[in-house]
């Protein structure tokens, strides 16, 4: 068994682990104090090879941001009218997970998936242009709610869900 500790900023561990473990490190454990950006890497007995190399290569997968360019009810869900016109544009920004704001240039694929009890509503896909990008959805006649995924396409950016409504 050895112990690897690093100085390094890790919020998604579970993602590191995949790597470790798709790379073929067998772990015993991963334990890390994020307020002291502190990693350590526990590798089982038997291990031979040192993990600091994909260790010091990871990056967290990017967070996705969505809102609606619908007015927000007072629930906080983004309301369309079910007029057969009308539409839903979601915005959606890839940003750094580890300043939470800042925008991620890139030009990956991420797709919108509707869980929709009011129609067969299909999803779309597009390419982010600099890190952002719009995906509509509607024109709908039929009233309700639907939760929308949007999830990365063939890249490991975190999904994020947006509940829109057309009133």
């Amino acid at each position: 068994m050895a112990t690897f500790n690093y100085t390094k900023v890790v919020n998604n561990i579970v993602a590191l682990e995949k790597v470790l473990v798709d790379g073929g490190f067998v772990l015993s454990g991963i334990t890390h104090a994020k307020g002291e950006n502190k990693l350590m890497v526990v590798t089982d007995p038997g291990e031979t090879k040192n993990p600091t190399t994909l260790v010091n290569a990871f990056t967290d997968p990017a967070d996705l941001d969505v809102s609606s360019d619908k007015p927000v009810a007072t629930d906080g869900i983004p309301e369309c009218a079910a007029n057969g016109v009308a539409t839903h544009a979601l915005l959606i920004k890839k940003k750094d997970p580890y300043t939470g704001g800042d925008i991620i240039t890139g030009s990956e694929q991420v797709r919108a998936i509707p869980s929709s009890m009011i129609a067969a509503v299909p999803g779309a896909t597009i390419n982010l242009a600099n890190g952002q990008g719009t995906i509509t959805l509607g024109p709908m006649t039929l009233v309700g709610e639907m939760t929308v995924r949007i999830v990365g396409v063939g890249n490991d950016m975190r999904q994020k869900a947006i509940k829109i409504r057309f009133i």
